[in-house]
Order: structure tokens, then sequence, then C-alpha cells
């Protein structure tokens, strides 16, 4: 049986990452901040899937897929994938941390102006491309996934 989310918070998984901190969760799993023990302490973003998905092979078998796929993917505006891994048979993934927030609590704190859209808009819009023309389709574009490095 998988560990509940909350009590990942304090483990060291694979030897390597310690999770620091919950970040939120979704509808398809859960996001915590980690830390790299092996690579001088770099913060990274461990994403595991929601338990109750995992009794789906089809689903554990599209969850590897996907993260081999974005693995592949390199533009400047997509947020690198470093690892992945399993802990006591949940699927993970270690994903670049971004350390500048989301464009939902940009959007919460206040109104962007049009000088601010247009500074980060043409990245989003090249990220996006890049992600089509390499075949794929994000499925999930919203505020909270895009996110501001520091």
């Amino acid at each position: 049986m998988a560990i509940p989310a909350r009590d990942l918070v304090g483990q060291t998984l694979s030897g390597r990452y310690r999770i620091d901190s919950e970040l939120g969760e979704g509808g398809m799993g859960a996001v915590y901040l980690a830390t790299d023990l092996e690579l001088h302490g770099r913060r990274v973003v461990l994403k595991f899937p929601h338990a109750e998905n995992l009794d789906d092979p089809a689903f554990r078998l599209r969850f590897r897929d996907e993260i081999g796929s974005l693995a592949k993917l390199d533009h400047p505006h997509i947020l690198n994938i470093h690892d992945a891994g399993e802990h006591e048979g949940r699927p993970f993934a270690v994903v670049q941390f971004a350390g500048g927030g989301d464009l939902r609590d940009r959007i919460e704190e206040r109104e962007q102006t049009p000088a601010e859209v247009l500074a980060w808009l043409p990245a989003i819009a090249s990220a996006l491309d890049f992600v089509s023309q390499s075949g794929f389709c994000h499925r999930d574009v919203k505020p909270a996934n895009i996110f501001f490095d520091e």
C-alpha cells in the first residue's frame, strides 16, 4: 500500500531526494519541494500520481511513458525532467524547480499590466508551440501550471 502523501515529508527517497514540504495537490497527483542530496542541495520538485490511479496498469504505463517523453523536450521555457523513480510502489518524477511562483499567484496578487503580459506571454507561446510541434498536447494549460524562475 502506498504511503499517504503527508507522511512523505521528511523522508529521503532513492537515497537522494529529501522531501522538504508539500507544494500542492491537484487532480492527477501531489507535488513536493525536495532537496537533491547528491547534487549540492539543488532544489527539485517531486511529482507523484494519486495512489488510487496506480491500480490501473494502463495509467502506470502512461505515467512512465509521459515522463520519458517529457524528458526529451529541450526548450528554455519548459521545465526539465531530471529523473524518475519509485517509492514503495509509487512512481514519481523529479522536475526542475522554478522558484518564482506561478501565474495563478501573480494574477491573484494583482492584475497584470500589458507590459507584464508582454514580458512573459511570448515565452509561454513559444513553449506551447514547441510542445505541439514535438507531437504532444499539454492537456492542462492553466495559470497554476505556468511557472516563473527567480
